[in-house]
């Protein structure tokens, strides 16, 4: 049985797609405002901050996945998971982390995500830690279409991120939960390249055949 905890945006629900090819029963336990099913996995309602719901969805399960929600309630509850993993019988953790995540980070998404990162290591079960890129599915957050055309608007300034398709993170989680592997790893899993905004918007000029400001 797998078990993943995480929102339904588009990161998790291309990430999803991925694992829903596994032959294991898989349930979704919702984090932060998704409450929505997730296609291929049974539905586990009340979500993560819910406790009843927390040991409902890891009643029999072996693995369990973690996709933070980014925000400090998701986490708490999110860390709450899987410090009841172990007691559960789960037998080994995937936790989609960010590149820099740290308990100690003065930045909140860090620190929540490094707080989740911190219990992962402490329950002292198999896992496996992916500190991720920046994903391209994100920047749909930051396009806009107006009367002059399309635009990327955001505090971008000249910032460069080798933004990652979160398509390869469920491919490297779907490896994994296929493999009996019991070592733990971290490692940080970005693209090829960094890009910064002007690039971005090149690239989305070459692929629409259109102006991209």
């Amino acid at each position: 049985m797998v078990v993943l905890t995480a929102g339904t945006g588009r990161v998790v629900q291309t990430i999803a797609r991925e694992l829903a090819a596994l032959p294991q029963p898989k349930r979704f336990l919702p984090a932060g405002a998704a409450r929505s099913p997730v296609p291929g996995f049974e539905l586990v309602a009340g979500g993560v901050s819910d406790a009843s719901a927390r040991a409902k969805a890891l009643d029999g399960a072996q693995e369990l996945v973690v996709l933070p929600t980014f925000d400090a309630r998701s986490a708490e509850s999110q860390a709450a998971l899987v410090r009841e993993a172990r007691q559960a019988g789960v037998r080994r953790i995937h936790l989609g982390s960010l590149i820099g995540a740290d308990a100690r980070s003065p930045t909140c998404l860090l620190r929540w995500v490094g707080l989740v990162e911190r219990e992962v290591i402490a329950s002292g079960l198999p896992h496996a830690i992916l500190r991720c890129a920046p994903f391209m599915q994100n920047l749909s957050l930051f396009t806009r279409r107006d009367g002059l055309g399309l635009e990327l608007v955001g505090p971008f300034r000249a910032v460069a991120f080798p933004w990652l398709d979160a398509s390869d993170v469920g491919v490297l989680l779907a490896t994994r939960l296929r493999g009996g592997d019991l070592d733990s790893v971290v490692c940080n899993f970005s693209g090829p390249e960094a890009i910064d905004f002007d690039g971005v918007a090149q690239r989305l000029e070459d692929a629409l055949h259109e102006p991209v400001r």
